[in-house]
């Protein structure tokens, strides 16, 4: 079964009034996580930090999504991070299959 990987914003910082606009977010804390369906890895918690360029697009706090603000932080990464994380969080994975079982003395040379 394939990895799913999903980046969490777990908290955003605003500056309160910035270029006349209220609650502009200047950083969140993010966890990035796999799961194939039974295993779930975790990686560590991070923070990405944003600037506004006035004149931008600009989303009210109270209009933001997790997606959109994931989509930020997902942006900021090259293509050698992204591949990085995925492969820490799928290697997390497949230590924890291997994990499932032990090797153990058979019964009858326990008892002797």
């Amino acid at each position: 079964m394939s990895n799913t990987y999903t980046l969490n914003i777990l908290q955003m910082t605003v500056a309160p009034t910035h270029d006349g606009l209220s609650n502009v977010v200047v950083n969140a804390v993010w966890q990035y996580c796999a799961s194939d369906g039974v295993f779930l890895a975790k990686g560590p918690i991070s923070l990405s930090e944003f600037a506004y360029t006035p004149g931008s697009p600009f989303t009210p706090y109270s209009q933001l999504t997790q997606e959109q603000v994931a989509d930020w932080v997902l942006s900021s990464w090259t293509p050698s991070q992204t591949s990085l994380y995925q492969k820490q969080l799928a290697d997390n994975i497949a230590a924890q299959k291997l994990a499932q079982y032990a090797t153990v003395p058979l019964p009858w040379k326990q008892q002797g």
